[in-house]
């Protein structure tokens, strides 16, 4: 497996996410977004990640918040202010920008 960090951008905000691919698998191939819930990607999520890309699939891990949240206190913070759910348009913006323009996915 190839695990690649990479930087995306949202409303003038840097974001970052993992990309892992099978390298065996030559060229584009379709691609889907892992999503994390609560703080940020972990375990779960790379996990997900190699075996999807084990099947053939460019796996992308993005960072949807930008920060890693010292306690439960800190990400309750950031989520509520900046208003951060699963309707919030920011999430729709920073979703729909971590996966425009990537080469591995056709």
């Amino acid at each position: 497996m190839i695990e690649t960090s990479v930087e995306y951008a949202s409303a003038d905000r840097a974001f970052g996410g993992v990309i892992v691919l099978d390298g065996s698998v030559p060229g584009p191939r379709p691609g889907i977004l892992v999503f994390h819930g609560g703080a940020s990607p972990g375990t779960h999520e790379r996990e997900r990640s190699r075996r999807l890309a084990a099947l053939g699939y460019a796996a992308f891990v993005p960072d949807l918040f930008g920060e890693r949240f010292e306690s439960r206190e800190h990400g309750m913070s950031v989520i509520q202010g900046e208003d951060l759910n699963v309707r919030s348009p920011a999430i729709d913006r920073r979703a729909n920008a971590s996966g425009k323009g990537r080469e591995w996915v056709r």
